[in-house]
């Protein structure tokens, strides 16, 4: 398998294992040292604070528990759109559009959207995301969103 496949699987992977709540296997997917960050929509017309997770434990800690209500109440699905990708040695970036659809008795609706930028790095022959970024339609991406 080429390296854009399995960064394209890791991707994949990302979605599938936290919409299914598997954090243990989704914690596997991240270095130790990652960065995870979400900048959600602005509130209010002010741009609201990022969401900010530290190291694999805090990632997967925060992670698990920001869901935990959905998870208890709907089913989510992330769908994320072709990424574009970029392999430089032992590192790579890519950047893909997602939408997150929570359904539930009621119907599905759309939870949240917009545009992931990811950092990965090549350890003992295996990809890991180094960095994650999630930039929320509407809100402002950073100048260098890949960290």
């Amino acid at each position: 398998m080429s390296d854009i496949e399995e960064i394209r699987k890791a991707i994949g992977s990302y979605a599938q294992l936290m919409d299914s709540g598997r954090f243990d296997e989704w914690a596997g997917l991240f270095v130790e040292d990652a960065e995870f960050i979400s900048i959600p929509p602005p509130a209010n017309d002010r741009q609201s604070q990022p969401w900010v997770a530290r190291g694999r434990a805090e990632i997967v800690e925060k992670t698990r528990n920001a869901l935990r209500p959905l998870h208890t109440s709907s089913h989510i699905i992330h769908l994320g759109g072709e990424p574009v990708v970029t392999v430089e040695g032992q590192k790579a970036r890519a950047s893909w559009d997602f939408v997150v659809f929570c359904t539930d008795r009621t119907g599905s609706r759309i939870t949240s959207c917009g545009r992931y930028y990811a950092s990965f790095i090549k350890l003992d022959g295996r990809w890991f995301f180094s960095r994650r970024l999630a930039v929320q339609g509407g809100a402002t991406t950073p100048a260098a969103p890949f960290g």
